[in-house]
């Protein structure tokens, strides 16, 4: 079934990343920018799914996040624990509050490995962040 999407990121280097990261989303299904970084698509995708095809053209240090309008849901790549848990007292797709209703599941991104050393992690520091976990949802 098709979904309503909207997609939005961040690159840490827009010019290295930008025009590979819309060739993902075109790939998606019907698309259109709405701002630079904010878009709006036609996909058979769940946003989960949606923001790992994406995320697949970010670097480390990019974060990106998709919202099905069609089924109330969600999914992101690297965002923070504040932007995380944020969304998880919030979000309200069944309009009960947050306190009568199961919270969504998150999921928690492990290290990355090096791509010069494979049995190497990455520390936070090294992703960009050297404070700032970055989870990904499953609502």
């Amino acid at each position: 079934m098709t979904s309503s999407l909207f997609v939005s990121f961040e690159l840490h280097s827009p010019s290295a990343n930008y025009h590979a990261v819309e060739r993902a989303i075109a790939a998606l299904g019907q698309a259109i920018r709405v701002h630079t970084y904010f878009w709006y698509l036609e996909s058979e995708l769940s946003p989960r799914d949606a923001a790992a095809k994406l995320w697949e053209a970010m670097d480390e240090r990019d974060s990106v996040m998709v919202v099905d309008a069609t089924h109330h849901e969600a999914g992101w790549k690297h965002m923070s624990m504040e932007v995380a848990e944020f969304v998880k007292a919030h979000w309200r797709p069944d309009g009960l509050p947050a306190s009568g209703r199961e919270a969504p599941r998150v999921s928690v991104s492990g290290p990355r490995r090096r791509q010069s050393d494979p049995e190497t992690l990455e520390t936070p520091s090294e992703r960009g962040n050297p404070t700032t976990p970055r989870y990904d949802i499953e609502p």
